[in-house]
């Protein structure tokens, strides 16, 4: 299944901020939170260029397309 990807800059929590792929409808263009989400540390990162958030877990990796795989599965079942 094919999911629109948007890639944008949004403030985190703390008001910096963050280079992130938007999945989806993009829901709420200043809320980071609001949409579904892989951010993107940038290279040389410690763990992973990307950064995956659902609910309480996390994942750390180099390869966007694994992580998309997890969110997609995710958006499809939730």
């Amino acid at each position: 299944m094919k999911h629109q990807k948007t890639y944008a800059t949004l403030k985190d929590e703390n008001g910096d901020l963050v280079n992130t792929w938007i999945y989806g409808e993009f829901i709420h263009k200043k809320d980071l939170w609001a949409n579904y989400h892989i951010q993107d540390l940038g290279e040389g990162n410690e763990g992973g260029r990307y950064m995956l958030q659902i609910e309480n877990e996390g994942w750390l990796d180099d390869d966007l397309a694994k992580l998309e795989g997890i969110l997609f599965e995710w958006m499809e079942n939730a």
